[in-house]
């Protein structure tokens, strides 16, 4: 009679079909596991935006150095300027324009009445003011002694009344240079010798 031997297990074809239907099952919910953690985009509409502005053409800048400026006009012997509407020799500064840009332009002559028109070409209108003179009204007054004012004029000779809008320059895009001369001038008033200083202010107006 045999005897049975311990310890001797094996696995029959019932019992490897249903490890196998336990694996299949464990796969499925692994998978299923899988896809419920993972996060998956919807497309539910899709649209458009229209993007509109515009680019406009740059005024001009003044320089830096033509905001504030120290004009010296020298020393003025009083020989030179004995009778009323004699003048010293004229000293010019300079006003420098940068970065203008090219545009159409329509600017009206204050005194003239006429208008300054162009397509492709800016212009400016320089407007000198300060005190003016009592005696002779379109000078810049000067302080710290009598008998003497100053007269502007531009690159041309051409008189600038002050405190009055003076006629459009065109200017070309780009760097521009303004050139302008001050000029003592005797006054009816006595004339005393010694030093004197005067305020000119100036405004630009560009189109």
């Amino acid at each position: 009679m045999r005897q049975k031997k311990t310890g001797d297990k094996r696995i029959t074809p019932v019992q490897k079909n249903r490890c196998a239907a336990l694996l299949v099952c464990a796969s499925g919910l692994f998978a299923a596991t899988a896809l419920a953690g993972e996060h998956r985009s919807v497309t539910f509409g899709e649209g458009s935006l229209t993007l509109s502005g515009s680019l406009t053409e740059s005024a001009c800048r003044l320089e830096m150095t033509s905001l504030h400026q120290v004009v010296w006009l020298g020393n003025t012997d009083t020989a030179s300027l004995r009778r009323p509407g004699d003048r010293a020799a004229p000293v010019s500064f300079q006003l420098k324009l940068e970065d203008c840009g090219r545009g159409p332009t329509s600017l009206r002559d204050s005194k003239s009445g006429n208008v300054s028109w162009s397509t492709m070409q800016p212009a400016v209108s320089v407007w000198f003011y300060g005190t003016s003179d009592g005696d002779m009204p379109d000078y810049l007054k000067i302080n710290g002694t009598s008998g003497l004012a100053l007269a502007l004029a531009n690159s041309e000779g051409e008189p600038l009344p002050l405190n009055q809008r003076a006629a459009p320059l065109y200017l070309l895009p780009g760097q521009n240079t303004l050139t302008y001369t001050v000029t003592p001038v005797r006054t009816p008033a006595p004339l005393r010798a010694g030093a004197w200083n005067a305020s000119l202010n100036f405004r630009m107006i560009y189109d």
